[in-house]
């Protein structure tokens, strides 16, 4: 098959600087944004460079865009990896308290991640743990200026000019495989599409280069088995893909009425199977030997490699010719059959057996399209299209679609070379399988777009060849570009000029659970295990640095199941029970995520008897105290709550609601303080319940209210009730005895507290009452003698409380 003109270098180093310097104009604008929406209120930020993150406290800062969970758990097994020196991570604790669990995401990614922290570590001398939050930054981009790199090189030797030119420009401007590798947001899926362009455009380029063949068939293999390795699924599919594009190109082959189907140049499939299964067997002993050898086939295992062996057999058998199948002996054919159909059945049956889950299984990320601001995300392509109709987003998506006719009449038209239909054939496989799946799961999409741009070298090919000579005519790249084009608009990146910039709703409620993350990590003990929706877990684990229990990631099923059992207790003492066996020690209920209630709901026949549906209801159990935790004020969302439920000893009922009628003030909630403050009347003879109604009724009451209640008050620490009372509950007795205007009352309860003050007991008080603690000590002249303690009662206080004190 003759080749069109080739890609002179310098043309090809023209093209890269034009599509290079669009992809470095894009990057450096979204790197910009990244870490403007970082750096907002990023002033409280302590380094620490002994610790795996680089921060004070285990804390983290970085704000992933989109907030995409798998790329905060990739940031925080890189920088564990640095930290520990262990290359291969089979073991995290962040989730699953207290056991943890076992990690199967391929190691390739991640040693990319921790090389380009490693470079940036010893040219900024930065500390591992930040150099790595820099690292993400720049490792999907690069990986884009890799693959843009690489697959036009390829293209310019192999196919000529004009595929390169215009796999160029479809790897800067299609929408959404162009806006996949974003700063800030690692993800091995773009590892894993760099993969499957390697995959590809060997065998077209085998097809159309016949002397080496061999060699470009062992590099598909190779790459595609590396494919195997970084995601099984991806890979395993796109395998399918290639064979049913095999397959079509085979019959193509006998149709065109060729003598001897291999007279035509063909990859040998059984070099490339080969060639494939060694690389699958070898990147799984990499990963796993010699401690983890099991049947995790959601991770790369020699099964699939197996498997992979009676694929290539199958399209051996395909390509081979009438004649040569007719010498051999049947026992031998019969005997070929049954191992090449015992090999493709090893792997289903072994998914079926170990309970794995299928090829097309797809977490949460699957739904979203991309990661930009504003992205879309939907369950699936009929879903998109029926809540948005004809947007902007889905025409950019399916105009490369229409790449389909041209290629199925170049594929059929008699006029196109019979190589050059096999190699559009082979290319249309993948587009197919691809394609299916996208119709269900978006994130697909990026896939089938660099699937087309494969269909679409092959495409440019064959027209070259139907012609007389190896010239384009104008139309083809004209009406390419048309297609190709109109998703510059909706990857243009938004102007940070002046650090003016319009956050998005995931932004901003990024830097809400950022917030909250610190606040767990400033007053919770390094220890301590917390209850949070699964979506929201891996955010506040990577940010504060402690321990969750249920996430969506697959590895992580035995957490998710456990949470799922909490919340849908349908007794008190059943959620204790399991809350400790769990060792969970805080619950957090934000109001913008309302899962845990949506899980509960599916677990019981009705979901207003669980646990979940009571703590709603404020119907709490003596052992759970709600901490009061004020998100930070960002103009339109204002109605964003989050209720922090702290797991303690089981009190008895008159500390519990004397704690909660605080908590209901502090936050503002008078109506439900005044219903707590009715149930205090039940304890006339207990002081800590008397402190807690003298500030209900000072709140809502006024001064007479007030006085009635504190004489009471009075009279009953006369009588020496003080003796026993609570540290907590002592805080709040000198609270207020200063507002009774009795000060020498109030700063003899302070110089109490303050001998017995310890760092658990700073943590155990609310910010207003340590604000006030922190007054009434200025107010009496006394201190906090341990500067350790006395720099954490200050940094435990909302920024605007301690600007006050």
């Amino acid at each position: 098959m003759n080749k069109p003109h080739l890609f002179p270098l310098r043309t090809w180093l023209l093209t890269m600087l034009g599509a290079g310097g669009l992809l470095l104009w894009c990057t450096v604008q979204r790197v910009q944004r990244v870490e403007t929406v970082t750096h907002t209120d990023h002033e409280a930020a302590l380094v620490d460079d002994t610790t795996p993150t680089g921060y004070a406290g285990g804390k983290r800062w970085l704000l992933v865009p989109e907030g995409h969970d798998r790329s905060y758990q990739w940031i925080a097994e890189t920088q564990q990896m640095l930290a520990t020196k262990e290359w291969r991570i089979r073991h995290i604790d962040t989730e699953n308290a207290p056991f943890g669990r076992e990690v199967h995401a391929a190691s390739p990614y991640r040693w990319w991640l921790g090389l380009l922290a490693w470079c940036d570590h010893a040219l900024s001398k930065l500390s591992l743990g930040q150099a790595t939050e820099r690292a993400a930054l720049w490792a999907d981009p690069l990986l884009h200026l890799v693959l843009l790199m690489g697959a036009t090189l390829f293209v310019a030797f192999h196919f000529g000019a004009w595929p390169c030119l215009l796999l160029a420009l479809g790897l800067v401007t299609v929408y959404p495989v162009a806006g996949g590798f974003l700063p800030g947001a690692p993800d091995d899926r773009n590892l894993t599409n760099l993969v499957a362009v390697g995959a590809i455009l060997p065998l077209l380029a085998a097809f159309h280069r016949g002397t080496s063949s061999r060699s470009l068939s062992c590099l598909a293999g190779v790459t595609s088995g590396l494919g195997l390795w970084i995601s099984p699924s991806h890979a395993a599919l796109l395998l399918i893909g290639l064979a049913l594009g095999g397959l079509l190109a085979a019959w193509l082959a006998r149709r065109g009425n060729a003598p001897d189907p291999t007279a035509a140049v063909t990859p040998p499939w059984r070099l490339w199977s080969l060639s494939g299964s060694a690389t699958c067997l070898a990147a799984y002993l990499i990963e796993y030997y010699p401690a983890h050898l099991d049947f995790q086939l959601h991770a790369v295992h020699p099964l699939y490699g197996l498997a992979w062996l009676g694929l290539g057999e199958v399209l051996e058998f395909a390509w081979a010719h009438p004649q040569s199948r007719k010498t051999r002996r049947s026992w031998t054919q019969a005997a070929r059959l049954l191992l090449v159909l015992a090999s493709l059945a090893a792997l289903p049956l072994a998914m079926h057996w170990s309970k794995s889950p299928s090829l097309l299984f797809g977490d949460i990320s699957a739904a979203r399209l991309t990661l930009l601001p504003n992205g879309t995300v939907a369950k699936s392509m009929a879903t998109w299209i029926s809540r948005d109709g004809l947007s902007p987003a889905l025409l950019a998506t399916c105009l490369p679609l229409m790449l389909l006719g041209p290629a199925i009449w170049l594929c059929t038209s008699h006029r196109t070379p019979l190589p050059a239909r096999m190699s559009l054939a082979l290319a249309l496989g993948p587009v197919l399988v691809t394609l299916l799946i996208a119709l269900s799961q978006l994130a697909w999409w990026a896939l089938v777009d660099l699937m087309l741009l494969s269909l679409l070298v092959a495409m440019v090919v064959a027209v070259q060849l139907r012609g007389t000579t190896s010239r384009l005519p104008w139309h083809w790249p004209a009406g390419v570009g048309l297609l190709l084009l109109p998703g510059l608009a909706l990857l243009k990146p938004s102007s940070t000029q002046d650090g003016e910039v319009e956050f998005t709703r995931l932004e901003v409620e990024g830097l809400l659970e950022r917030s909250l993350a610190h606040w767990l990590a400033d007053h919770t003990a390094p220890e301590n295990v917390f209850l949070a929706p699964p979506g929201l877990s891996p955010n506040l684990s990577f940010h504060s640095g402690r321990r969750g229990l249920g996430t969506v990631n697959w590895e992580n099923r035995d957490g998710l199941a456990a949470a799922v059992r909490i919340v849908s207790a349908t007794t008190a003492d059943e959620a204790q029970a399991l809350l400790n066996q769990r060792g969970v020690t805080h619950l957090i209920l934000p109001s913008w995520d309302n899962d845990l209630e949506v899980l509960a709901g599916w677990s019981v026949a009705k979901p207003e008897d669980t646990f979940i549906s009571a703590v709603h209801r404020w119907a709490l159990p003596p052992w759970l105290r709600p901490r009061p935790y004020q998100l930070p004020s960002i103009p339109g969302f204002e109605d964003y709550r989050t209720v922090i439920l702290e797991v303690t000893d089981e009190e008895n009922p008159a500390a519990a609601i004397s704690r909660t009628a605080e908590y209901f003030l502090e936050t503002q909630q008078l109506e439900l303080a005044a219903a707590a403050g009715q149930a205090l009347q039940r304890f006339p003879a207990d002081l800590g319940a008397l402190v807690a109604l003298a500030q209900v009724e000072r709140a809502r009451g006024g001064p007479p209210a007030f006085t009635k209640i504190f004489e009471t008050l009075m009279e009953n620490l006369a009588g020496g009730s003080s003796r026993n009372l609570a540290w907590d509950r002592r805080v709040s007795l000198a609270i207020v005895l200063a507002q009774g205007e009795r000060p020498e009352l109030a700063r003899e309860e302070v110089a109490r507290c303050l001998e017995k003050l310890d760092e658990a007991k700073l943590r155990f008080l609310t910010p207003a009452t340590l604000f006030r603690l922190l007054v009434l000590c200025r107010a009496f002249d006394l201190s906090i003698s341990d500067p350790g303690l006395a720099q954490l009662s200050h940094r435990l206080l909302p920024a605007e409380l301690r600007n006050r004190l």
